[in-house]
């Protein structure tokens, strides 16, 4: 198992661990199950800012939310599941009327 440039512990991508622990078809379903949550977090979150504007903790949500689907590992797991997964989701997240 190679590790990333960074060497640090648990940062190999998950696309070369994954495959050894479940086949192409359940990684997939995996990726696709962890942006389902996320996206179910998220607009949550969004539903309770209209309800209390200032609550910190779905302001919070939000914004880790939206990070993550910024980040290197919502990539990775978009590797696992292309067809499914948009490549922009931050840019689908504004399309979408909580």
């Amino acid at each position: 198992m190679r590790k990333n440039k960074s060497n640090k512990p648990g940062q190999e991508k998950i696309a070369e661990v994954l495959p050894n622990v479940l086949d192409r078809r359940g990684s997939g379903m995996l990726a696709v199950g962890i942006v389902r949550q996320a996206m179910k977090e998220w607009k949550e979150a969004k539903a309770m800012l209209k309800r209390v504007p200032d609550d910190i903790s779905s302001l919070e949500t939000i914004r880790e939310v939206e990070r993550f689907f910024r980040s290197p590992w919502y990539r990775t797991l978009r590797e696992l599941a292309p067809d499914v997964l948009p490549k922009n989701m931050t840019e689908k997240l504004k399309e979408i009327d909580v």
